[in-house]
């Protein structure tokens, strides 16, 4: 089964066809806010640590800036949590009506959306390969804090790196830890790298 769309995750479509497996596309669940209930109780059980040790390293001395704070990253976090529970049942029903599936080929996953299918995958047995999007984590390769290089690991099986130093980074840094394979660059970047050079 096939989710998102990125050109290396396109390569691996194409790899499917030509070793005769025929790919599922499938489209993400829509949000529809009307069943999104945010759980406060949970995202305060959640924050408590957090919270605390932000006081300690960032002190605010404004009560009033400080309770406005912790209100919006509770509100903000509770909101995720429903989003969760939202796909997590809306991926449990899209799933259901493939029951010999066994993996599928994503690209940029992230947040409740991504968490959720990686929880369904999880529970029914499925597999799920993430395929590198970009350079990100190769630039940022010093600055670890910035974890949102880090999505597509976040809840993958197997992770195509498009290069060794990539696959390096994405084993030293991931808080999961996915099968990590390097693979060839894909054609769109060949291509923009022959015009560039042509462009010379």
């Amino acid at each position: 089964m096939v989710l998102s769309a990125k050109q290396s995750w396109r390569d691996g479509v194409i790899d499917c066809f030509a070793h005769g497996y025929k790919p599922v596309f499938l489209q993400k669940p829509k949000t529809v806010s009307a069943q999104i209930e945010p759980d406060i109780k949970l995202a305060h059980a959640s924050l408590g640590r957090v919270i605390r040790s932000f006081k300690n390293d960032f002190p605010i001395s404004n009560g009033f800036l400080q309770r406005r704070a912790e209100q919006i990253l509770t509100e903000r976090l509770a909101t995720e949590f429903g989003k969760y529970k939202f796909f997590l049942s809306s991926w449990r029903q899209k799933l259901a009506v493939y029951p010999d599936l066994n993996c599928i080929l994503s690209g940029y996953g992230k947040g409740a959306d991504a968490m959720a299918l990686a929880s369904v995958c999880k529970e029914r047995g499925i597999k799920i390969a993430a395929f590198q999007h970009g350079i990100t984590r190769e630039i940022l390769h010093a600055n670890v804090d910035e974890r949102r290089v880090f999505f597509e690991t976040s809840f993958c099986d197997v992770f195509f790196a498009m290069n060794s130093t990539a696959a390096k980074i994405t084993e030293r840094h991931s808080v999961n830890q996915p099968v990590t394979v390097v693979t060839k660059i894909g054609h769109h970047h060949l291509n923009v790298l022959k015009i560039n050079r042509k462009s010379r």
